[in-house]
């Protein structure tokens, strides 16, 4: 795990790939160049926190009971400075793929619509969380606004695996580490079809680093940072963990695109 300015630009450091960065983003991605990065697939805080809000054990799924709260960083997220990284950052080619709230939703689309294309992809939830109040339709969804331009990658996988939504269930994944986790064949599918080998992902909120994982099982390089030390910490136990799989990528190829 590193931490701090670093002494080199980021993409001349093979440090900066399949490691986590614990350092707030806003430290780190203005060390970037424009153009970059070209792939972002990350799952950005949905200000959906609920302080003193829990569903009991009994009617919880896993038979646990599950807080509504995840911290302050869910309380007060603007995407606004994010998404202008995300604009500067992105290739004349890139894409991102940017999981969401139906609150911040909007102002994703504001954001980002004026410098790319985009389309919205939706997760269904066959488990989705009890609805406590029974004051509004059960949310049984996420959504990922895919953003693209220029002559982007697009490796079509087959007409029944290309559907734009996806269903995800989570409340039997085992090993979970993150209360956001999301699955890696998810995002090893959004990885495969948007990007490839040796290509440039970020993930400048990557929790429990599943983006690091399905791009390291890929063949593709990540870039990885994540502010809360614990997650970070956790994160990155996980790719070593995955890391003695296959070796390395060569430090070489930082230094070729």
């Amino acid at each position: 795990m590193s931490t701090g300015k670093f002494p080199e630009p980021l993409l001349n450091s093979a440090i900066a790939y399949n490691t986590v960065i614990n350092d707030h983003w806003e430290n780190i991605l203005p060390q970037l160049p424009d153009q970059s990065i070209d792939l972002v697939l990350t799952d950005p805080p949905y200000n959906i926190s609920q302080q003193n809000i829990s569903i009991p054990n009994k009617i919880s799924l896993g038979g646990n009971a599950f807080k509504l709260e995840y911290g302050d960083w869910d309380h007060t997220f603007d995407p606004s400075a994010t998404a202008h990284e995300y604009q500067r950052l992105l290739k004349d080619n890139g894409q991102a793929y940017i999981f969401t709230s139906n609150l911040l939703l909007p102002q994703w689309i504001d954001l980002m619509a004026p410098h790319f294309s985009w389309r919205l992809l939706t997760l269904v939830k066959p488990d989705p969380l009890f609805m406590i109040r029974q004051r509004h339709w059960v949310s049984a969804t996420e959504y990922i606004l895919w953003c693209f331009r220029g002559k982007y990658t697009f490796n079509f996988l087959g007409h029944k695996h290309m559907y734009n939504y996806q269903m995800v269930s989570t409340s039997t994944e085992k090993g979970r580490i993150h209360p956001n986790q999301k699955p890696i064949n998810l995002l090893r599918k959004y990885i495969e079809v948007s990007s490839r080998p040796n290509d440039l992902i970020l993930d400048n909120f990557c929790g429990s680093a599943s983006t690091g994982v399905a791009a390291w099982h890929t063949n593709r390089r990540c870039l990885l940072i994540e502010a809360d030390e614990g997650h970070a910490r956790r994160a990155q136990k996980r790719l070593e963990g995955i890391q003695t799989q296959r070796p390395l990528l060569d430090a070489a190829l930082f230094n070729q695109r």
